[in-house]
């Protein structure tokens, strides 16, 4: 319980947990979608020859893609992020999930120059969806001055070839996929977003306009925090 306390006291303005104010986006887009356009026809029932929906679709998938990303926090396709801070506790939170691997570590302690320093990686470890000092951070100035990129999502496999993309396809979880699919097919078949019913209305008002089973299939998938 003392824990939990603290926790929640950190998080208060001006104490050191609220000024740590990290920020993440990401730098580099997937590479393909988690599901292929002829497959996301099959779930509509659009018949394959059919091309002059292809460009709506593409579209479609891809807003569905990042609100389930969004929701979730967890990456489905392997993209590279930058997370800033303006401080580091000992054992810092990677904001997006799950860690495929952490590119660098950079700080800038010149209050007269922006150019980052790059933490050397032996001075850092790496845990779960966590990076921790094994001694202290270096120290750096207070406005976004700590810098991590790294890549996450679930299919993180390579993306150079056909092959390559069905394999990082096929290692995103089923019911991730399933929720684009269903989500991008929402999308499409209620662009104006006009079928909100009223016992939605409290799952409305956490998810938006997602359908009922879209929530269910990513709910596992949404992490919490104290």
């Amino acid at each position: 319980m003392a824990f939990i306390e603290d926790l929640v006291f950190q998080a208060i303005p001006d104490t050191p947990m609220y000024q740590f104010q990290p920020e993440v986006r990401r730098i580099v887009k997937p590479d393909a979608a988690c599901i292929s356009i002829d497959r996301v026809k099959e779930v509509l029932r659009i018949p394959l020859e059919d091309t002059t929906q292809d460009f709506a679709l593409r579209l479609f998938l891809k807003a569905a893609t990042l609100k389930l990303e969004e929701t979730t926090t967890a990456i489905i396709m392997k993209s590279k992020f930058r997370q800033v801070m303006s401080g580091a506790p000992r054992v810092v939170e990677l904001l997006t999930y799950p860690l495929i691997s952490v590119d660098s570590v950079k700080v800038i302690a010149n209050e007269t120059n922006d150019t980052p320093v790059l933490v050397i990686s032996s001075t850092y470890g790496i845990a779960s969806e966590t990076i921790f000092s094994r001694s202290v951070w270096p120290t750096h100035r207070d406005y976004k001055s700590f810098i991590i990129e790294y890549y996450a999502g679930f299919g993180n496999n390579a993306t150079s070839s056909d092959a390559d993309i069905l394999a990082a396809q096929e290692s995103v979880p089923e019911d991730l996929v399933l929720a684009v699919a269903l989500y991008t097919g929402h999308l499409y078949e209620n662009r104006e977003g006009q079928d909100l019913e009223g016992r939605f209305e409290s799952m409305y008002i956490r998810y938006g306009s997602m359908p009922p089973m879209v929530a269910e299939l990513i709910e596992p998938y949404i992490r919490r925090s104290l």
